[in-house]
């Protein structure tokens, strides 16, 4: 876990990117009371997002507001899933109790 840390370094300490970029999840059961936390961050000129899933549950989400962003791709720092930015968002699923680290391509 260290060693990730370590790692993330220079997204943690990167400056917030400019918004905004709702999130909203897919409907399950008990998930009105749930969500995903976003922390978009810009890293050597692009948009990275820290995501979170403190639930137990897994969860949907999708990140609007990418219409600049259309066709890029994204990619989890640690399982590779990947999601192509479309219609100005992306949406991926994520484990609960989980955080994915999506780096533009």
């Amino acid at each position: 876990m260290i060693a990730e840390l370590n790692a993330l370094q220079p997204v943690l300490s990167a400056p917030e990117a400019p918004g905004p970029f709702p999130t909203r999840i897919a409907e399950t059961y008990g998930s009105v009371d749930r969500g995903i936390r976003v922390l978009p961050k810009t890293v050597s000129g692009k948009v990275w997002f820290l995501v979170v899933n403190d639930w137990t549950e897994p969860l949907t989400y999708t990140i609007a507001g990418l219409d600049d962003f259309n066709g890029a791709r994204y990619v989890e720092n640690y399982t590779e899933g990947e999601a192509i930015v479309k219609d100005g968002a992306l949406t991926m699923s994520l484990p609960g109790q989980r955080v994915h680290v999506l780096v533009p391509e």
